[in-house]
């Protein structure tokens, strides 16, 4: 009994590719090893396979206050006995992520991450909606964006969300209300979620064409690949 001796890809390709010009050499024609130079794709980037734990987050904006001098009014931050609380503050247009808000997220997000004294982390919203997603402005000025500077402001948020997503604190997300693109993602960063019997999450940039691309690897992490395919492809709530 032989038993089959297990290749990788790269080795059952160099064989073929010897098979190929040994196939040719005996036609007559024969191939230099550069031949192949300028048609086939080389990344100009290396692309490292790293699981989450293996890779540290860092900021990707500077703090601008902490909750000694917090300036912020989008977004409450309050700290108490081994818990902080977060507070999405704009009611009045359904707690919208403005760049303002994301700012201020960015800022509590760094102090916490320095904070030992604080165990339990709390992000909840006022008013009836939890988050309607991101500010309607911002899709028209994407349209007016270059392709660099959208997928600059793509992977920022990304870089965001698994900075919080990397707290060392347990992390509670409250929906009192429901929930809508990016609004989903700031839950789906959560170690917890509590929502309301009445909540509901839709994802409603898909309705008008856009791709929450930013969003799929943390919802994939937080319900499964299968069930997030069927949110983001069909926008149900």
């Amino acid at each position: 009994m032989v038993l089959a001796q297990k290749k990788d890809w790269a080795s059952i390709e160099q064989e073929l590719a010897a098979k190929e010009a040994e196939l040719l050499q005996k036609e007559g024609s024969v191939l230099k090893d550069e031949h192949l130079n300028g048609y086939r794709y080389v990344p100009t980037v290396k692309v490292v396979d790293k699981a989450s734990w293996d890779t540290f987050a860092v900021p990707h904006v500077k703090p601008s206050c902490t909750s000694e001098n917090w300036h912020h009014k989008d977004l409450l931050f309050e700290i108490g006995e081994g818990i902080a609380y977060l507070t999405l503050n704009r009611p009045d247009v359904n707690n919208v992520l403005t760049e303002s808000m994301a700012q201020a997220l960015q800022d509590a997000t760094c102090e916490l991450h320095l904070r030992r004294d604080i165990r339990i982390v709390v992000l909840r919203a006022e008013g009836s909606m939890f988050c309607a997603g991101g500010d309607p402005k911002h899709f028209f000025d994407a349209l007016a964006m270059s392709e660099r500077e959208d997928r600059k402001a793509a992977i920022g948020f990304m870089k965001f969300l698994f900075w919080f997503q990397s707290l060392p604190q347990f992390t509670v997300g409250l929906a009192q209300g429901s929930a809508m693109g990016t609004g989903i993602a700031l839950l789906c960063v959560c170690d917890m979620v509590l929502a309301a019997s009445n909540a509901r999450f839709t994802f409603s940039e898909v309705k008008l064409g856009f791709c929450p691309a930013a969003i799929a690897p943390s919802l994939t992490r937080k319900v499964g690949p299968a069930f997030a395919k069927r949110l983001l492809s069909m926008a149900e709530n």
